[in-house]
């Protein structure tokens, strides 16, 4: 079977208990050598178009992104860290890897990453017992 909705203004469809009462089909074909019915019904709903989506805008735009201006932020934030950084420790004194800014840090981060990975994981899947602050008895 295949329905289809005719524009009809003045087409009511009226409600009858828990029914829909139709009116008369415009069209009504039945082909009974693959028992096919076709079907044209006037409808008030069909006369409504669709509102056309907005247009997409075009990916040539002159302007630069939020993406791009969060880059050059970022990088040049890292770049003078390192810089004024090693010019500061050169004043006071620092030779070597001591030059690098916050030396230390860097050298324990991937620890300390890893540290708070191991910790993730046991307070997750409930591995340590011993999770607060642990003491000797007296």
């Amino acid at each position: 079977m295949k329905i289809t909705f005719t524009c009809d203004p003045n087409a009511s469809w009226m409600l009858v208990g828990n029914f829909s009462v139709v009116p008369k089909p415009s069209f009504l074909h039945y082909t009974p050598s693959n028992c096919t019915y076709l079907m044209q019904l006037p409808y008030d709903g069909a006369c409504y178009s669709m509102p056309t989506a907005a247009p997409i805008p075009s990916s040539s735009s002159t302007g630069i992104s939020v993406g791009s201006i969060l880059l050059i932020v970022f990088f040049t934030g890292s770049i003078s860290y390192l810089i004024l950084g090693c010019v500061f420790n050169y004043s006071n004194g620092a030779v070597g890897r001591e030059l690098w800014p916050h030396y230390e840090f860097w050298v324990d981060l991937p620890e300390l990453i890893k540290d708070g990975f191991i910790f993730t994981f046991k307070v997750l899947t409930c591995t340590d017992a011993h999770l607060g602050p642990q003491y000797e008895a007296i």
